[in-house]
């Protein structure tokens, strides 16, 4: 309704139908895959979360991994520095991001002047539960 795609209908929701977590993953991905082919949107931090959260490792020829951690290259990253955040805690959870680069990115996107309140407690409890605060 308000011109943007529902990202969570065409991935989390057929995601949450399947019997297992990996075949959740696999429909949920090629669920999306689909709907991106069919509506062409320009990759932003809000697509990239959905993407890294159903291990789709690139999309329209960018790495995904790349796209997040050089997020400071986006003009007005600062705007979706929430989906910053959890496409890089779903690029940890899959692989793509070790340990150490995703404890040393949430430090860097937490010294971040430029991000939003919103965004910190999150950032800080994902820190705590990695033993990095």
């Amino acid at each position: 309704m308000n011109g943007q795609a529902d990202y969570s209908s065409i991935s989390f929701s057929i995601a949450h139908l399947q019997p297992s977590v990996s075949a959740g993953i696999s429909a949920g991905a090629q669920s999306l895959q689909q709907g991106l082919t069919n509506a062409s949107p320009v990759l932003d931090f809000r697509l990239a979360y959905y993407l890294a959260a159903f291990a789709i490792p690139s999309y329209d020829g960018t790495l995904i991994s790349t796209y997040v951690w050089n997020y400071k290259q986006v003009p007005n990253y600062e705007l979706q520095a929430s989906y910053v955040f959890y496409a890089a805690t779903w690029l940890y959870g899959d692989g793509s991001m070790t340990s150490v680069q995703l404890q040393t990115f949430l430090q860097q996107l937490l010294a971040d002047p430029g991000i939003n309140v919103n965004t910190s407690p999150a950032t800080e409890d994902f820190l705590y539960g990695m033993n990095a605060l």
